[in-house]
């Protein structure tokens, strides 16, 4: 087995617990932060630009790819969480268990 699923494992079972909650699941994760570091400094160069106009074009190119992005990734987070009363009904619990435990799967 490994580690990546017994973590993985656990995540479930917690999210179980818990109740999804599309905040807390992906949208102010660890991981996103970097994300959002890097829309500011990018907005940021932008409004105080002296660049050349092609430059000036690219950046809010890439401004508007990684926007795009985080919002896709938003909507993706959010439409997970109306699926999930059916995720519940369908998955194994106990097989979720054994998994977060260490114990090997059948």
């Amino acid at each position: 087995m490994r580690h990546t699923d017994k973590k993985m494992a656990k995540q479930l079972l917690l999210v179980r617990e818990k109740g999804y909650n599309p905040w807390r699941v992906g949208v102010f994760s660890r991981r996103q932060n970097l994300r959002y570091l890097i829309i500011v400094l990018m907005i940021f160069l932008k409004a105080n630009s002296e660049f050349e106009p092609i430059l000036d074009t690219a950046l809010l190119g890439a401004i508007g790819v990684i926007i795009g992005a985080f919002v896709n990734e938003i909507v993706f987070i959010f439409r997970i969480s109306n699926g999930w009363p059916f995720t519940q009904k369908i998955t194994d619990w106990n097989l979720v268990e054994q998994i977060a435990n260490g114990e090997e799967r059948p």
